[in-house]
């Protein structure tokens, strides 16, 4: 099905050590209590995980029609804008001047089906996000319906930080709303797709919340997380509900139970990156970014993207 049709991709990207965006942030920032969590450094730093995101795009997703990267007036130096398939979306763009700036990507998540063009069937990402091995348009939407992966059950304890939070904010108001309740497990936190018109109609039913969330300039608990799309989708069968192992358990119980995933999640501070893409061999992984992470880290990451993804792309100069 899904072969056949045009599926575009979507990318937020931002590059934090740019001055003048720093600028304009610390501005912001100013006489606010936000937290490390909401508007720490580590939420808007680029390692050049896009340039090996878009890599292993060109490797592993052949069906890919469009790419959209959505910045805040930011142009990574080594993109080829020369190539058609790909496109810069400003958030002024899409996003009414009310609201801007924004340095919120929870926020700025409900502003993607605006995109002039984009297509009804696309996948989302942040840039942290690369593929692992050939995947198929299939393996995001199945008759029509995109495919929803979740992971570990949510806990109380999971409120302790401001996507759980905001999570079990979301869910809540879902519940309400619709009368149903929706899957107790957090998202994988990887490349996922959505139906352009399933979106526009959850945005309009949830209107006066994701107002709200369109308002905070950082991240708070109190946001509709885009994982409500999803949860909403999922009760109302709209989307495929999978569950999913993200590589998070013992490796004994891994190599006696589940040789291969999804999608897996890695921490950027870990050693162990490549031995667990090695075991498990996931279609997605994430190295998510964290508090504590070291320059070390930093090299190592790239590092071993380099090693993964050592050619260049078309999307580079």
């Amino acid at each position: 099905m899904c072969d056949k049709r045009k599926i575009d991709l979507v990318y937020l990207w931002v590059n934090g050590q740019d001055k003048k965006w720093r600028e304009k942030k610390n501005l912001y920032l100013k006489d606010k209590n936000i937290s490390e969590a909401s508007g720490g450094n580590c939420r808007y730093t680029d390692n050049d995980e896009l340039k090996y995101s878009l890599r292993s795009v060109e490797k592993y997703l052949k069906f890919i029609n469009k790419i959209y990267i959505v910045t805040d007036n930011q142009t990574p130096n080594w993109l080829n804008l020369n190539n058609k398939q790909i496109k810069i979306i400003d958030h002024s763009e899409i996003i009414p001047k009310k609201y801007l700036p924004l340095f919120n990507s929870v926020a700025l998540e409900t502003f993607i089906p605006y995109i002039e063009g984009l297509s009804e069937y696309f996948i989302y990402s942040n840039d942290d996000c690369f593929v692992y091995k050939n995947t198929k348009a299939d393996f995001f939407f199945k008759n029509e319906k995109p495919v929803h992966r979740f992971n570990v059950r949510l806990k109380q304890s999971h409120k302790n930080h401001i996507y759980g939070k905001s999570l079990y904010y979301t869910k809540a108001i879902i519940e309400n709303k619709i009368n149903k309740k929706t899957v107790p497990f957090l998202p994988h936190h990887n490349m996922t797709g959505y139906k352009k018109s399933d979106c526009m109609e959850y945005i309009n039913l949830f209107i006066d919340e994701i107002e709200k969330t369109r308002m905070m300039k950082f991240r708070e608990g109190c946001a509709m997380e885009k994982t409500g799309i999803e949860y909403w989708s999922v009760a109302l069968k709209k989307s495929i509900y999978k569950r999913v192992h993200l590589g998070s358990i013992d490796y004994i119980f891994a190599l006696l139970r589940i040789k291969r995933t999804d999608s897996l999640f890695l921490s950027k501070n870990k050693n162990n990156i490549l031995e667990k893409l090695n075991l498990f061999k996931p279609h997605l992984f994430c190295i998510n970014d964290i508090e504590n992470a070291d320059g070390q880290n930093t090299i190592n990451l790239q590092n071993i993207l380099e090693k993964l993804y050592p050619e260049k792309s078309c999307y580079e100069i």
